[in-house]
């Protein structure tokens, strides 16, 4: 089977449509039909289960659609490496959640792009876990992450720990000044998702409830607290230098047991060590010394 078979099968896997495919590919929709036939001819699986409107992939289906997406990477990649001008040397591809790109590695990956100006960057924005999985299929060299990964392939490096704050806008005006269990519903709330371990937290001590605001942006939490349209818990990381400059300031809450922390890990792939060397060591330098804590 070639890489446009497979681009096939991802595009229907993903459209759940034989026509839409078709449209997107311009091919005919007897094309796409036969490229999948093809496929599941050679493996001798059935991957789509086909109904009226739509087509679901089978079980056989979920298991093969993670190695079709590692091929289709892998010819990409190859097609690039072997692509670099003479301009660059090689090329490095680097991800990171969207929370943490702006307010925390950008300065640091900058320190890596002037040290380096010979290489050619992959940028990516995509959550821990899908990084994980991208160091795991060589898709992605370097990661910055939330959880600390426990995969024997991939080594990690603690970059920073802290704690959360819980902010608003000096232009906010409250008619509570303490946030509790008891208070809540008196706050414009931002839930903003800062993984499963600041939610557990929050749900255990503040209880479930539906928020006057819900999102998963960190732009948009920081656009509707510096409008002065709700408060937030916020990472140090993040809080301290709005706090510093005035633009945000803190609110005092209760909560009882323990407060939740945040943690931010490089991570790599174990094969690949001796290569990223230099580029690693350049980026936990530029972490050295970084202090998030919020004075009291």
């Amino acid at each position: 089977m070639d890489t446009e078979t497979l681009k096939t099968f991802l595009l229907l896997a993903n459209t759940k449509n034989f026509s839409r495919t078709a449209e997107i590919m311009f091919v005919s929709q007897s094309a796409v039909t036969a490229r999948i036939k093809s496929i599941e001819a050679e493996l001798n699986k059935t991957l789509f289960v086909r109904n009226k409107t739509s087509v679901e992939l089978t079980p056989h289906g979920k298991i093969f659609i993670h190695y079709a997406k590692s091929i289709c990477n892998l010819d990409l990649e190859s097609k690039k490496a072997l692509d670099v001008s003479g301009r660059f040397t090689s090329r490095l591809s680097i991800a990171a959640p969207e929370t943490i790109w702006q307010s925390t590695v950008f300065s640091k990956f900058r320190t890596l792009i002037e040290k380096y100006p010979n290489i050619s960057f992959n940028v990516n924005v995509l959550h821990s876990n899908d990084i994980v999985d991208g160091i795991l299929d060589d898709n992605i060299d370097i990661g910055f992450v939330l959880n600390r990964p426990t995969h024997r392939m991939i080594e990690t490096v603690e970059l920073w720990n802290c704690g959360y704050v819980l902010v608003k806008s000096p232009a906010l005006k409250l008619n509570s000044r303490y946030f509790s269990p008891d208070t809540l519903d008196d706050f414009p709330y931002i839930d903003m998702d800062w993984g499963m371990a600041f939610s557990n937290w929050l749900n255990t001590y503040f209880y479930p409830r539906i928020y006057p605001f819900h999102t998963i942006h960190g732009y948009l939490c920081m656009n509707l607290l510096l409008e002065g349209l709700g408060v937030c818990f916020l990472p140090e990381r993040i809080a301290s230098s709005y706090i510093e400059s005035g633009r945000l300031e803190k609110i005092p809450y209760e909560y009882s047991g323990y407060s939740p922390i945040e943690s931010g890990f490089l991570v790599w792939p174990k094969n690949n060590s001796s290569i990223l060397t230099p580029y690693l060591e350049t980026l936990k330098a530029a972490f050295q010394g970084e202090s998030f804590t919020v004075n009291p």
